[in-house]
């Protein structure tokens, strides 16, 4: 690469610009910046429509899942260990029974504590806490 020896020869004289192609580039450059912000302001104002049906969706989902789990809590956990503790007394007077039983209800899955399995303390996390709906 050579550099040339005189700073003249690199440099173009420049075109005069008159005032009304700077007003036009001006109104030009003003006009697409007035299309880029309408365009800004319908895509925030789609954004926000899609984040509020998106939030009025899980508040709905929410409220479902809370009533499946006092549902299952109040109606199916009941009858399941009723059947488990029918089962056992099954199992007292059938002791062949005890390996079926041994097999499919061990100790383990026994509630822990001493507790009940309908009462539950406010940190036990099988409960979902209540969201209320504002």
């Amino acid at each position: 690469m050579t550099f040339p020896e005189n700073q003249s020869e690199t440099i173009a004289p420049q075109p005069e610009v008159s005032l009304d192609d700077l007003r036009q580039s001006y109104q030009s450059l003003r006009a697409l910046f007035h299309v880029v912000l309408f365009s800004l302001l319908v895509l925030t104002g789609s954004l926000f429509l899609f984040f509020l049906r998106e939030v009025s969706q899980i508040r709905r989902q929410t409220k479902e899942l809370v009533q499946f789990v006092e549902n299952y809590e109040n109606t199916s956990l009941p009858a399941m260990l009723e059947f488990r503790t029918k089962l056992q007394g099954f199992a007292k007077g059938h002791p062949d029974f005890n390996s079926i039983l041994a097999k499919y209800v061990n100790p383990t899955n026994a509630p822990a504590g001493g507790r009940s399995p309908g009462e539950a303390d406010d940190n036990s996390p099988a409960r979902m806490p209540v969201v209320p709906a504002k």
